[in-house]
């Protein structure tokens, strides 16, 4: 099998070289973006292992202070029996029906058209 040849005129070979050099300049243009993504990765993880200690740092500080920090007598459960105390007083204004409710505004709404 013998090499064959194709005879480009002068048009057809700037037009292949013009787009061969684009190519080129875009794969140049590509290498340059991904050594700059890995730059940035590079210190984004950086900066992840920075945040990391920070927070460290802070949770054991935040567990010294605690020690330090005198104990309250009051008691969680106490505190959820008022929580939940609350909780049944609005559970109660949702079982109003939206049929109430209506006719409640429309009972306000008369008395303040007869005030007027």
């Amino acid at each position: 099998m013998g090499n064959e040849f194709v005879r480009l005129n002068h048009a057809e070979r700037i037009f292949g070289e013009k787009h061969l050099v684009q190519s080129q300049l875009e794969l140049l243009s590509i290498a340059k973006s991904f050594a700059s993504y890995k730059k940035l990765r590079g210190w984004e993880l950086k900066l992840k292992v920075d945040l990391k200690s920070k927070i460290g740092e802070a949770l054991s500080s935040i567990e010294k202070l605690d020690g330090m920090l005198p104990k309250s007598n009051y008691k969680e459960e106490d505190y959820a029996d008022e929580k939940s105390g609350k909780e049944k007083k609005s559970s109660k204004d949702k079982g109003r029906t939206i049929e109430e409710e209506m006719e409640d505004l429309q009972k306000k709404l008369r008395e303040l058209q007869r005030g007027m």
